[in-house]
């Protein structure tokens, strides 16, 4: 799907069709060769695929590295993670509470903590859940400093 920019009266109109795209297989080498050629491909925006929440997202946001975008949502509780390179869904995790907020402790998506609303913060890795511990009052907020 690419999404078509129609600018009227200062107000941006967006139309979402299946135009004609570049296919993901082809090198950098033959889609450079593809996007000179044809105007209409090179004025165009992908959207990111499954790009939701079954219910509400939380939070939402891009790692350091601004490589991935990472949201969180309610029913089921779960966190997703999305490769704007290649415009897919990375991983998918869900959890047993709510995330109240969560930090990005790496460049990327391999260090993350979850603050969540039964008063436990989640350390996660690249493979799943590391480390889970109780604090003692319910957090409202988390912050890391990467200083």
């Amino acid at each position: 799907f690419l999404m078509h920019v129609i600018r009227n009266n200062d107000v941006k109109v967006y139309e979402i069709s299946s135009k004609k795209s570049v296919p993901h297989w082809l090198d950098e080498r033959k889609k450079r060769k593809i996007l000179k050629s044809d105007q209409s491909l090179e004025h165009r925006i992908e959207i990111l695929q499954d790009f939701s929440m079954p219910t509400s997202t939380t939070n939402v946001t891009v790692t350091p590295d601004c490589n991935y975008i990472i949201s969180s949502g309610i029913y089921k509780p779960r966190i997703r993670c999305y490769d704007v390179n290649e415009l897919s869904l990375k991983f998918e995790r869900c959890l047993d509470s709510e995330i109240v907020k969560f930090a990005v402790l790496s460049e990327d998506y391999s260090k993350m903590v979850l603050l969540l609303n039964d008063r436990h913060l989640e350390i996660h890795s690249q493979e799943g859940m590391y480390y889970r511990l109780r604090i003692p009052t319910y957090g409202r907020d988390i912050v890391y400093d990467y200083f």
